[in-house]
């Protein structure tokens, strides 16, 4: 197989464009959550417009976790239960399991989100310990490899090759998406944000590669050190998992 460009840019990014769309429900709660003054009632006629996420919110306001006295049987009450913290959390990581599940299902689709679900749980205690908001670090690490997804969805076969060929013979990846389809991760990250319309501190958790070391600390250094955690912790894209060792990893230097 060679690496040949089949299609001009603007087509593949009508492709990448044309994925299953993110839940409109999903896009306008991030948008009230993102408002200081969201009220409740608000939230909670949002959920209700979706079936799917008010079973799964009343679910979770339900579940041994939260150790309720009493049954919550209404969405008012589980959104005052669950909070804004575990309501975003929860409305983004729902989001993106039904975004994906009508995708064809393959090793590097599973590998990928297991990575970002790790590294979500990681961007989420780091980011509390950096006084930074909790939910706002699990979302970015959450949906830090959305464009990676995208690609495995939009382009299948073709692009599993070129993620193989890159692990196996340490090519650079993004050089060879480049290469090979015309775009990269980052810009098919970038280009589902805007398509979906998501918050700009999303947009920027998707379209963004690592940043400098010496760059004013943000989510973007959140999120690659989350990454480097996940992959050190038996979740990495593709491979084994690397050894733990804090020296060799750049983003604690």
């Amino acid at each position: 197989m060679t690496l040949t460009v089949q299609q001009p840019p603007n087509a593949r990014s009508r492709i990448i464009a044309a994925l299953p769309p993110f839940p409109a429900v999903a896009v306008k709660l991030l948008k009230v959550i993102s408002n200081d003054d969201c009220a409740l009632p608000q939230l909670s006629q949002l959920v209700r417009s979706d079936a799917c996420f008010s079973a799964e919110i009343l679910r979770l306001a339900n579940s041994p976790v939260l150790a309720m006295r009493f049954q919550v049987v209404s969405v008012l009450h589980a959104v005052s239960v669950l909070g804004i913290d575990r309501l975003r959390s929860l409305v983004i990581t729902i989001a993106m399991r039904d975004m994906l599940r009508g995708a064809k299902t393959n090793d590097l689709l599973k590998q990928s989100w297991r990575h970002n679900f790790a590294c979500a749980l990681a961007c989420e205690w780091m980011g509390e310990a950096c006084g930074m908001d909790r939910s706002v670090s699990y979302t970015a690490g959450l949906l830090h490899e959305l464009g990676r997804l995208a690609m495995v969805g939009a382009f299948g076969n073709r692009y599993l090759w070129i993620h193989e060929k890159a692990v196996r013979e340490g090519h650079d990846l993004e050089a060879l998406e480049r290469s090979a389809l015309g775009i990269d991760q980052f810009e098919s990250g970038a280009i589902l944000a805007e398509e979906w319309n998501l918050p700009p501190a999303l947009a920027a958790a998707v379209s963004h590669r690592r940043p400098a070391l010496d760059a004013p600390f943000g989510v973007a250094h959140l999120v690659a050190a989350g990454c480097d955690i996940s992959n050190r912790l038996g979740f990495p894209i593709a491979g084994p998992a690397a050894e733990w060792d804090p020296g060799d990893c750049p983003t604690f230097r």
